[in-house]
């Protein structure tokens, strides 16, 4: 998806306060990816065609089953609904309004990173 043209603005004219912090780029950068499911499988073919779609089939089984023990647990961080917010406005164009007079429109326009958020309002976050 497009950022808008009001986003695209205010970036161009280097007016945003979203900054990547040396700590933002480093913790990406050691971002771990999500385990390949097929790693295991993928040269080993038997050249029985019901025997290696099985096999394949099995291990996608239980990657996306969560047997991976640290997949597993990142995805329960992820999904656990108590690290959310939801606020409500009357009408899009009020939160578009609240968005753009919080300077916080560049973050995004639904779901917003708590902790840029915090560091952009002033709020200093334990653990942070």
């Amino acid at each position: 998806m497009p950022l808008p043209d009001e986003v695209l603005a205010i970036l161009k004219a280097g007016k945003s306060k979203v900054k990547a912090s040396r700590e933002d780029i480093a913790d990406a950068l050691r971002r771990q990816p999500h385990p390949d499911p097929l790693a295991e499988v993928r040269d080993n073919s038997t050249g029985d065609l019901e025997a290696d779609v099985k096999a394949e089939l099995d291990a996608l089984g239980k990657g996306l089953s969560g047997a991976s023990k640290q997949w597993a647990e990142k995805f329960a961080a992820m999904n656990d609904s108590e690290f959310w917010v939801a606020i409500c406005f009357r009408s899009r164009e009020q939160k578009d309004e609240f968005l753009r007079k919080a300077e916080l429109v560049e973050l995004g326009d639904k779901y917003l990173d708590g902790e840029k958020v915090a560091r952009i309002l002033g709020i200093e976050l334990d653990g942070q």
